[in-house]
């Protein structure tokens, strides 16, 4: 976000629109992510190879944590972000 979707944002508020770039590109990257984090999520439950579960658990809980932090970022940045930037890109000139 930093590196390309904050800069991106800028020059729309400028009035120049990127024609190599969207916000719909930033959009369908939140899937992926959360996919990964479910991904991670298997792996540890099945490959695990410590004989007690207190580890596991305490590692478990800080990726659910994560997780519902993460949905929640995306969740504003889904509804309220991306569609402000969608009207932002339609009133901009591109170069």
């Amino acid at each position: 976000e930093e590196a390309t979707v904050f800069p991106y944002v800028r020059e729309l508020l400028k009035g120049e629109k990127d024609s190599k770039y969207s916000i719909s590109i930033f959009s369908k990257r939140h899937e992926q992510i959360e996919m990964k984090i479910v991904e991670l999520k298997n792996l540890l439950i099945k490959y695990y190879p410590g004989p007690g579960s207190h580890l596991l658990n305490n590692v478990l809980l800080d990726i659910f944590a994560t997780e519902e932090d993460l949905a929640s970022h995306s969740y504003v940045e889904d509804f309220l972000f991306v569609p402000a930037i969608k009207e932002l890109e339609k009133s901009c000139i591109k170069k």
